[in-house]
């Protein structure tokens, strides 16, 4: 459903991921807390601190709140539980574009 609208970049574990923002500069990263190789929160900490304007929404199958408040505490600007409808990633990326100021 999304191939269509959007490019997509995928990472297989933390360090993918990292170079993978540094490179493409994405508009917006949806990011797994459970990562093969390291947390997720990790890897959002990297993130923020090479670009703090990043737009960053974290997911896990575990909505617990102390995941969601180390996200938003750390940087992010939203959280998804794990299963998640397309709509809500719908509305993270028409957030990310209002945040990049970029309307489609």
């Amino acid at each position: 459903a999304f191939k269509d609208r959007y490019a997509f970049i995928t990472a297989s574990d933390a360090h993918e991921a990292i170079a993978n923002y540094l490179f493409h500069a994405p508009d917006i990263v949806f990011l797994d807390i459970g990562l093969p190789d390291v947390s997720g929160f990790s890897v959002l900490k990297q993130i923020i601190a090479s670009d703090p304007d990043a737009y960053i929404v974290m997911f896990s199958g575990n909505s617990y709140l102390d995941n969601v408040t180390n996200s938003l505490s750390s940087g992010a600007a939203g959280f998804i539980s794990k299963p998640f409808k397309k709509e809500k990633l719908y509305k993270y990326i028409e957030d990310s574009a209002v945040h990049h100021h970029k309307y489609a």
